[in-house]
């Protein structure tokens, strides 16, 4: 029973999918005013195709939100933006004619991508998709480009608020091989070899900051590779070193 339920929400979403990039194919978006309209939302959804990792970012009048979901660990930051910034934002989607943004669809397996839908009051609505099976026709590439930068510069701006500082230690254990560091997907250290430090350095240390919830960092050195949950909520770092050929970690407290 519970099989049939997953199949028959698995398909909802794949008929809602299919829907939303008909309409927008068929240039069923509702027309942008020219000034941004009331009740206005702002949605971007960032899909990891196979890999389990997602992005999302709400923006209304009243709140706004940001949040990554990495192999089940959440993050989440919270903020709200100016009737000015708004102002700002919405124009980007206007000059760009967002609404008119023309995809195709190709026969694709396990791609991601990302997603822009706007809605506001009187159920108006404009969407466009890259993920999936959907592409944005090579026409309209530079307008998409520019609204999605748009978004991505509230996400770089306001995923800084609440963040904590968070320190990863690099035990001494550790030097003399390649290392390759991601936070959420994200490289903080690529190719660096902390070998080269001199022999008189206890610790290798890389400074960064977190936002609220639960993460995930990859450590990746030269055949040994492990995820470690870390939270600037429950700890101020971690640190990472080598017993068995094995990578370890110990978190530090705050």
């Amino acid at each position: 029973m519970n099989i049939i339920i997953v199949l028959l929400m698995n398909l909802s979403v794949a008929l809602n999918g299919f829907i939303c990039t008909k309409a927008v194919l068929e240039g069923k978006n509702d027309p942008l005013p020219d000034k941004r309209p009331e009740k206005l939302v702002i949605e971007y959804h960032v899909s990891g195709g196979m890999m389990y990792y997602s992005e999302a970012i709400y923006i209304s009048e009243d709140s706004s939100y940001y949040t990554v979901n990495h192999s089940g660990a959440i993050s989440r930051v919270n903020f709200k933006l100016t009737p000015e910034e708004l102002d700002k934002l919405y124009k980007v989607f206007v000059e760009n004619d967002f609404d008119r943004i023309k995809t195709y669809n190709e026969k694709v397996y396990d791609r991601g991508g990302e997603t822009i839908f706007l809605r506001w009051a009187n159920g108006k609505f404009a969407s466009a998709s890259n993920s999936g099976m959907t592409f944005i026709d090579d026409d309209w590439k530079k307008e998409w480009s520019a609204c999605e930068n748009a978004i991505e510069k509230i996400i770089t701006m306001k995923s800084e608020t609440g963040q904590k500082d968070f320190m990863i230690q690099l035990d001494k254990s550790t030097f003399g091989k390649e290392m390759n560091i991601y936070l959420n997907n994200k490289p903080l250290m690529t190719g660096k070899d902390p070998g080269l430090l001199s022999s008189s350095n206890e610790i290798f240390i890389i400074n960064t900051k977190l936002m609220p919830g639960n993460q995930w960092l990859s450590v990746n050195r030269e055949g040994a590779y492990d995820n470690f949950a870390v939270s600037a909520d429950s700890s101020g770092g971690i640190n990472i070193f080598v017993k068995n050929d094995s990578l370890k970690h110990s978190y530090i407290k705050h």
